[in-house]
């Protein structure tokens, strides 16, 4: 496909060469297949960077997915983000994809993000903000595969997570 949902990102992908080409065509690909409305293709940008390239992948209501094509592929998704490099597998991370490598299983992690199937809860603390991130298993529960926390001054107090869903489908 040329046109649709990933005109924007086509004219970057010439320019490349190795994992990165490969990276940027196959998410191409990935959102002309999947069915995306919200996606706000006049905000999403591709640009170089030292080292590699950054995507963002902008939704309607203001929301942003961004990823960082080097070495490793880095999603970020709200206060959270999410590695992905060649030697995963040897430091025995297991991830739920149908897919081997890890540009492969990073571009279903976006899928998944942009499909609504992940879910970040984040609870806002005066000296640090705490995020559990689960994937939407096909029967609707959630699972959880990734805890996080960042420290610092932050002001606000949640006793309840505040649920973040990037589903770029609505």
């Amino acid at each position: 496909m040329t046109g649709g949902a990933s005109a924007w990102l086509r004219p970057l992908i010439d320019e490349l060469d190795g994992p990165s080409r490969d990276f940027c065509s196959y998410l191409a690909d990935l959102l002309d297949e999947l069915e995306l409305p919200a996606l706000d293709t006049a905000r999403c940008r591709a640009r170089a960077m030292d080292g590699g390239h950054e995507i963002t992948l902008a939704h309607r209501n203001g929301d942003t997915v961004e990823i960082a094509v080097m070495d490793e592929i880095v999603v970020s998704y709200g206060v959270e983000h999410e590695h992905f490099a060649r030697d995963d597998t040897d430091l025995g991370r297991v991830w739920p994809f149908h897919e081997d490598g890890h540009i492969a299983q990073a571009l279903e992690f976006v899928g998944y993000l942009m499909t609504g199937r992940i879910e970040l809860h984040v609870w806002r603390r005066p000296l640090a903000i705490k995020t559990r991130s689960f994937w939407i298993a096909d029967d609707g529960r959630p699972e959880l595969f990734l805890r996080g926390s960042t420290i610092g001054p932050f002001f606000g107090w949640s006793s309840e997570p505040e649920i973040y869903r990037f589903d770029f489908t609505v």
